[in-house]
């Protein structure tokens, strides 16, 4: 990701938490949309961005990047449910504009996040929710993992690096 695409704007956050999934129905089991409809009914300040969630009444719709960006950059917490993607884009992408971050912990996710630090974790849809408030209660908690947030992110998932890496790859292989 380009951190000047993905920028922090350093906008008024909304006291909402959003998540960004596409056809989440469809593929509930694999996204965590038991979990997040759970969370999203006992909240009630949840919404959902993406494509094919158009008969979900929290769906803000699908974005272009502009759009996307503020998107991220007025919530108070970007949500993760999912279950079985590695690195699901959205999270990364939420990170990238200093979004305060609570997402599953799975796939290594670990090795870049620190719970408590830069993101909460949370895989179990009551500790969802505890951290959403935990997290919607704080400006300053917000304010503090959403800016480590998008240090990490800039540092690990930071277009310019994977160029690199992929150049000191081939450097290696004409040798």
């Amino acid at each position: 990701f380009d951190p000047s695409e993905f920028a922090f704007l350093d906008l008024e956050r909304n006291g909402r938490v959003l998540s960004g999934i596409n056809v989440f129905k469809k593929r509930a089991s694999l996204l965590g949309y038991k979990e997040w409809r759970w969370v999203a009914d006992n909240l009630k300040k949840c919404d959902l961005i993406g494509h094919g969630n158009d008969e979900e009444k929290e769906s803000i719709g699908n974005y272009g990047l502009e759009g996307l960006v503020e998107n991220y950059n007025k919530y108070s917490v970007f949500l993760n449910t999912t279950t079985k993607s590695a690195m699901p884009r959205t999270r990364a992408e939420a990170l990238m504009c200093g979004t305060p971050l609570i997402t599953t912990k799975n796939f290594g996710i670990e090795n870049y996040l620190t719970h408590g630090k830069n993101c909460l974790f949370a895989d179990k849809k009551e500790d969802m929710l505890k951290q959403a408030k935990r997290l919607l209660a704080s400006k300053d908690m917000q304010e503090n993992i959403g800016a480590a947030g998008r240090e990490v992110a800039i540092e690990f998932f930071n277009i310019k690096d994977y160029k690199n890496r992929w150049q000191e790859v081939f450097e290696e292989a004409i040798r």
